[in-house]
């Protein structure tokens, strides 16, 4: 919903800076305050007891739960981030979220909606993915190292990402990919390379020359079945043909593959030719030939 103000003197008026405090401060609209607000007024609405059932929600409309279940993270991050005076007391609601003693509330808000399936209302499920994967998949980084200093570790296989070091991978989550390894030990033995090449979508350099460079010491092999994954066949079906059919960043990943590691890489041209977008159009001749000329100069 948008708000439309009368004219901008009022928005000066409402955002006037200075006004923190004294009578003005109640009617002043910041935004990481507001921020803060949503996802703390939806984490407190999740881990409250009286509003597991429906029936006792405090007449709370569907379309408003949903909308808590599905952005609250979005809403959090953004007020964490911002380094608002209040937030402390947001940490400390998501951190109960995710706590043991509150894993009704937990189930409750994936039963909404999973930001693993991004799917609604899946209330035929009982058993989700731990907190840790959910913290590492959303980028709430300080409930991710809460949870790692409780003594939570990553699964090897878990959730539709694979475990909470590919879901961090996916979504571009560098700094936790950081806090996983420094508390486990051999944490690159779990990652699923080809699954990461697939889906990643965010922070790519960083987060994907990070894996690269781990291969050799963690055993994260460089296969023709991640380049494949790379161009937009994670399945094994017959390679795509062009970067459209790619749904993220295919194009990215494997100039990545062919920069820090094609000299490792068994390709074929027509692998390159799906990774650089080129379907066999002419106009797409420009694509190829960088990526073609790019993975000689490695060999």
């Amino acid at each position: 919903m948008d708000v439309k103000l009368a004219h901008f003197t009022v928005k000066e008026y409402l955002v006037l800076k200075g006004a923190e405090s004294g009578p003005l401060s109640r009617y002043q609209f910041r935004n990481e305050k507001a921020q803060a607000f949503i996802s703390g007024m939806a984490v407190t609405y999740f881990i409250d007891p009286n509003n597991f059932n429906e029936s006792k929600s405090k007449g709370i409309p569907s379309s408003l739960r949903r909308y808590f279940a599905e952005f609250w993270p979005e809403h959090a991050i953004e007020a964490l981030d911002s380094g608002y005076y209040n937030t402390k007391q947001l940490q400390h609601q998501i951190d109960l979220l995710f706590s043991l003693d509150h894993s009704q509330g937990y189930i409750t808000w994936l039963q909404i909606f999973d930001h693993d399936r991004e799917t609604y209302d899946q209330d035929i499920r009982t058993e989700y993915p731990q907190p840790l994967y959910y913290a590492a998949l959303l980028g709430l980084r300080m409930t991710a190292k809460m949870l790692l200093v409780q003594g939570c570790r990553v699964k090897m296989y878990e959730g539709k990402k694979g475990n909470a070091l590919n879901a961090a991978a996916i979504e571009g989550q560098f700094e936790i990919i950081k806090d996983l390894e420094r508390h486990h030990e051999r944490i690159w033995r779990m990652a699923d390379l080809a699954r990461i090449a697939q889906g990643i979508r965010r922070n790519i350099r960083n987060t994907f020359v990070l894996f690269l460079t781990k291969e050799a010491k963690a055993d994260v092999v460089i296969t023709e079945e991640v380049v494949k994954a790379a161009a937009g066949n994670y399945n094994g079906k017959e390679v795509v043909k062009a970067a459209a059919g790619n749904k993220h960043n295919g194009k990215e990943v494997m100039m990545l593959l062919l920069e820090k590691r094609g000299a490792d890489v068994v390709i074929t041209e027509e692998i390159v030719k799906a990774a650089a977008g080129n379907a066999g159009a002419p106009s797409d001749q420009g694509n190829y030939t960088e990526a073609e000329k790019m993975h000689r100069e490695t060999l």
